[in-house]
């Protein structure tokens, strides 16, 4: 049956009710719903006339209600306005818990003093075990708006009045409250419950939007980048707390503030650039000087708009070395080797290495002094590794392989419109990109005179200039330095400034060539060979290679003049020219380690010979400087060179030239 409005209608639901009550049989006339829940009801003994009604004490119903606060905040401003476009028509309006608790009603004074007013109060348990079959416990159940029509209700107190009840649905489909409207039979409609159906649908929606600040809130409360949202007129209205902590700045300070005004430099057509485009805007570096506190930062923008219409925008702003960090961990400049990745038995390089741990922790600037392949960018990766700048970047610098025209640049970084060519936002240095870290000049005695300058100004003061920039940026980085050069004899020839040697050779290290190093060369090439077993068993090889004693011997006696990176290649070359041979045999050394190939050269012996050149060469022909590391007078240093049949001349640097 179906409400009509007529008092036949109720009458006839009366006569329905009446009959299951007498003889316990429903007629097909009565709802499927309702049947189902009289027959519940009655099963659980529920008393038509006298029902068990169960209530809260004051101290669960305040419980609960604080439980729900957030619910009950929404949904009464809902109740008072319905009530609003009903009143005078004796209807109570209430919101219930999930399990029928009324938590609150408004409504008219007629249910305070109605048949069973008791069920009309906060804190009463509307459910069918307590109450029988009712609005509320139905919309529950059946998890949709419902009707409830006079006679229909199975306790006889609720008779004369119809209920209009609809859940209260949260964004995961639980069933949050129930709103129910109890009116006299005359003001019961089909338009009434989509009056109740409404409410619950607009208090489901302000509960989602709820949610949605919620999350918001929370978003700009624990992001880790800054986010700044601009008005229509481009202040500040809303800041994350990372801006705030960014610039030491509390937000109340921020607020209104245009955001021109917080530029450090004018920015003519930023504004222009934001209110036209219609897609997000990058500006890779931009100054920023709130309040004094002056920051670098990396800020993308994206414009709001409405109809087409400009209506502000949102800014990710983050530190411009939080880029960097970003940048160096994409590029790998990172310290990829540990003491425990020098292979050595040497008791000269064991010390040195003891006394570099020690001073790793320091921030004095070093300088590692060796020939070129004794490993002095290994040593550089160690040092860095056990520092406290550990966690931080290592940036390996090759000062040989720099353009002179782009050393600075690319050593200082450059702003914007530096010089021709030059990236359109500028692009920072080396030393900016290893803030926080260590920077490795390898190679130290190459650098131009007038960047050698620069670099001394650096060391002093640990701030630099960008290229074509007016605002010095504050560095926090340790130098480490080498050269394969002796600095001492380049400052004699004017090629390097004594006064940046002195500030590089705070502490100072020799890594000695591999000829010096007892026992390394064949500890190194088994070391290099193992390497190459594990790497090639797991892609095709079902043994592991080894030498023979002729191999190793032939691995001791050389000079290796090439030192560590030379013994490398050689072990290369030799394990795959040897093929699918177990034992890798001395025949596949080059032809410089055979033994047939070893000539006895002018001047009474092959090994004395390259000692001596190669001394000439370190020292660039100068018999001076050779005599000292020799110990002897310069005579017999003369002397020596000349039955050795060398000439110091041709081991003169050439002008211009630039010697590995």
């Amino acid at each position: 049956m179906r409400s009509d409005g007529g008092d036949a209608f109720y009458q006839r639901l009366t006569a329905l009710w009446q009959h299951f009550v007498d003889t316990g049989e429903i007629l097909p006339e009565v709802r499927p719903e309702i049947a189902e829940s009289w027959r519940r009801s009655r099963a659980c003994g529920v008393d038509i006339e006298h029902p068990a009604v169960s209530t809260l004490s004051e101290e669960d119903f305040r419980r609960l209600c604080e439980e729900n606060r957030s619910l009950i905040g929404f949904v009464m401003p809902v109740m008072k306005r319905i009530h609003a476009l009903v009143s005078g028509t004796k209807n109570l309006i209430s919101l219930h818990t999930p399990e029928g608790y009324m938590l609150a009603c408004c409504g008219d004074e007629y249910y305070h003093s109605a048949q069973g007013a008791s069920s009309f109060r906060i804190g009463v348990k509307w459910d069918e075990e307590s109450i029988g079959t009712n609005g509320v416990t139905l919309a529950l159940r059946l998890r949709r708006p419902v009707q409830v029509y006079g006679a229909e209700h199975y306790c006889r107190f609720q008779q004369d009045g119809t209920c209009s009840a609809a859940p209260i649905f949260g964004e995961d489909g639980t069933v949050l409250g129930v709103i129910n409207m109890a009116g006299k039979h005359t003001t019961g409609s089909l338009h009434t419950l989509g009056l109740v159906a409404l409410g619950a649908f607009s208090v489901e929606k302000q509960l989602g939007l709820a949610h949605s600040y919620r999350l918001l809130d929370d978003t700009f409360a624990t992001i880790c980048e800054g986010l700044m949202v601009l008005d229509q007129d481009l202040c500040v209205s809303r800041v994350s707390r990372s801006v705030t902590q960014m610039f030491r700045v509390k937000e109340e300070r921020l607020l209104k503030t245009p955001f021109l005004e917080l530029l450090s430099a004018p920015e003519p057509e930023l504004e222009q650039e934001l209110r036209r485009s219609l897609r997000p805007l990058s500006y890779p570096e931009m100054e920023l000087d709130i309040f004094g506190t002056h920051v670098s930062c990396n800020i993308s923008c994206t414009p709001t708009r409405i109809n087409d219409q400009f209506r502000g925008a949102l800014l990710l702003i983050r530190e411009s070395k939080a880029v960097n960090s970003l940048v160096n961990h994409l590029a790998g400049n990172t310290a990829h080797y540990t003491f425990d990745s020098i292979i050595t038995q040497d008791k000269t390089v064991l010390q040195a290495m003891e006394i570099m741990k020690s001073v790793a922790s320091t921030d004095c600037t070093v300088l590692l002094e060796g020939e070129s392949g004794t490993g002095k960018e290994l040593f550089a990766h160690a040092i860095h590794s056990v520092s406290h700048r550990k966690n931080g970047p290592f940036i390996a610098v090759n000062c040989a392989s720099l353009p002179h025209s782009l050393v600075e640049s690319e050593l200082f970084g450059y702003e914007k419109g530096a010089f021709s060519g030059a990236l359109g936002q500028g692009n920072p240095g080396k030393f900016e990109l290893a803030d926080g870290g260590t920077i490795f000049l390898d190679e130290v005695g190459e650098l131009p005179l007038e960047i050698q300058a620069k670099l001394l100004r650096v060391l002093d003061t640990h701030r630099a200039y960008r290229l074509g920039g007016k605002r010095e940026k504050t560095l926090n980085i340790r130098v480490i330095a080498a050269t394969n050069r002796n600095l001492a004899l380049e400052i004699q020839n004017f090629n390097f400034r004594a006064d940046l040697y002195y500030r590089l050779n705070v502490l100072s290290f020799y890594i000695p060539p591999l000829r010096e190093r007892t026992g390394d060369a064949a500890l190194l090439a088994e070391y290099f060979l193992q390497e190459l077993n594990r790497k090639n068993l797991q892609e095709s090889r079902d043994f592991y290679k080894e030498f023979s004693k002729e191999f190793l011997e032939r691995i001791r006696a050389y000079s290796w003049p090439g030192n560590v990176r030379e013994l490398q290649n050689v072990v290369l070359r030799a394990y795959y020219c040897s093929g699918g041979e177990p034992v890798i045999e001395a025949k596949y050394l080059p032809e410089a380690l055979r033994p047939q190939a070893e000539p006895v050269l002018e001047g009474g012996g092959s090994e004395e010979y390259e000692r001596m050149a190669r001394l000439m060469a370190r020292c660039h022909g100068s018999t001076e400087l050779a005599a000292q590391e020799l110990g002897m007078s310069r005579a017999t240093c003369y002397r020596k060179l000349k039955e050795l049949g060398i000439q110091p001349k041709a081991y003169r640097r050439r002008p211009g030239s630039r010697e590995e």
